[in-house]
């Protein structure tokens, strides 16, 4: 009886600690973004419904070595606000805003609206794409991409990508654009999709023929009856 009881306590004690552990990751929701710490910042673009960081190990190039080969994706939903906040949220703390006066907040806040704003995320969805160290991306050509790279829903539905900035250094992002809608208006990410499904032939990055899947869970991006993304 006693072991019993021991059993218990230290089962209900890891359940309290799971659970405290996954308040304290997800402790970005329910405050404005102006209060986010770093980490709460980090966790939104790293860790969220709009994004996620992917390690696959396995040979990329032509020497296959397993332990110089290892890869890191990083896929950011960049037309979804909280991303975009995220975003912001980090160039502030790295600038000191919240010591800023008002004057200084103000010019800070007129030099970082078109991140907040994103006029093209009206009619586009934009993704981010962090690649291994070892992909070339800095190259990227519109014409080429668009036949290894794909947007889709659960129903097989999908989007061909119409635009891309490319980074100017190894170890940046990626920036993808997707039509939002189609030749009858109609956007392809409701609140009756399932899942947005990424694809990327990993071919056009220099890594070998391998296909990447990146799922998001529609339902953990939906508030108030409206799909942010």
């Amino acid at each position: 009886m006693k072991t019993r009881r021991i059993l218990l306590v230290a089962s209900l004690a890891a359940v309290l600690t799971a659970a405290t552990a996954s308040a304290q990751n997800e402790s970005w929701r329910g405050k404005p973004y102006q209060q986010w710490t770093k980490s709460e910042a980090t966790k939104v673009l790293e860790d969220s419904p709009w994004a996620q960081v992917v390690a696959q190990t396995g040979p990329l190039g032509d020497t296959g070595d397993l332990r110089t080969n290892s890869a890191v994706y990083a896929v950011r939903l960049r037309s979804s606000l909280p991303v975009r906040h995220a975003m912001l949220r980090l160039r502030q703390l790295g600038d000191k805003y919240d010591q800023m006066n008002e004057k200084k907040k103000a010019e800070f806040d007129e030099k970082n609206k078109p991140l907040v704003e994103c006029p093209a995320c009206a009619d586009n969805y934009v993704v981010a794409v962090i690649a291994p160290a070892a992909a070339d991306t800095r190259n990227l050509k519109l014409e080429r991409t668009k036949l290894y790279v794909r947007l889709m829903d659960d129903r097989g539905r999908s989007r061909e990508l119409v635009h891309l900035v490319a980074p100017k250094a190894a170890g940046q992002e990626v920036v993808l654009f997707f039509p939002r809608f189609d030749e009858k208006g109609e956007p392809l990410v409701t609140p009756e999709t399932r899942k947005i499904v990424l694809t990327i032939d990993t071919t056009v990055l220099g890594l070998g023929p391998t296909l990447r899947r990146f799922e998001f869970d529609v339902s953990k991006m939906t508030r108030d009856g409206k799909v942010d993304f």
